[in-house]
């Protein structure tokens, strides 16, 4: 099954909507903005994504690199 996550970043906090292929909301939680720990509460619910949507604000930018080496 495939699943998609949006991240909405703030300074201390990361906001994260998982849903599956049929849109279907399957967990909403929130975790401190550190990869780590992000990537942490993305493999509890599922091994892989097939997309990950980040907001386009200003604290976003350092997200993507720091999830490449992560084992999401």
């Amino acid at each position: 099954m495939n699943h998609y996550t949006g991240l909405d970043v703030s300074l201390e906090k990361t906001a994260i909507c998982i849903l599956n292929e049929d849109g279907i909301v399957i967990r909403e939680l929130v975790v401190a903005s550190d990869p780590a720990a992000i990537a942490q509460a993305l493999y509890e619910v599922a091994p892989s994504f097939q997309r990950v949507g980040l907001e386009a604000g200003a604290l976003a930018p350092w997200r993507p690199g720091s999830m490449q080496v992560l084992p999401v």
